[in-house]
């Protein structure tokens, strides 16, 4: 599980890094540059889901739940993130990192719908 984990974390460091790219070129008034990373790196978020999701079920790690959840983020599953940053509380409810990431998905649900429920999940 541990070789599936580091590539699926690579990916999504990778992905991270091609949004900062693409977000430096929006600033600098580079739209068409901007895009084109933000297409490949909508790729790469994508292809990090399989190696982690196999390395989440097959092992006993808090980190890969949370890594998947993350894929899963920058996915816009907002459900599947859910679950998978849930599974890392369950492994290990001090993990902070997941906790944060849980609350933030929480809240832009309230945001997006101003259902108060959502904060409470």
């Amino acid at each position: 599980p541990y070789a599936l984990y580091q590539v699926g974390r690579l990916r999504i460091a990778r992905g991270e890094a091609m949004l900062n790219d693409a977000s430096a070129l929006a600033q600098a008034g580079r739209a068409d540059g901007a895009q084109a990373l933000l297409d490949a790196g909508a790729e790469v978020f994508a292809s990090a889901i399989e190696p982690l999701t196999a390395a989440a079920e097959r092992g006993n790690d808090p980190v890969y739940w949370f890594y998947l959840g993350v894929a899963h983020f920058y996915e816009n599953r907002d459900e599947e993130a859910v679950r998978a940053f849930e599974k890392a509380l369950e492994m290990d409810l001090a993990y902070q990192d997941a906790a944060l990431r849980l609350g933030l998905l929480h809240h832009a649900r309230f945001e997006a719908t101003g259902d108060r429920a959502a904060l409470l999940q």
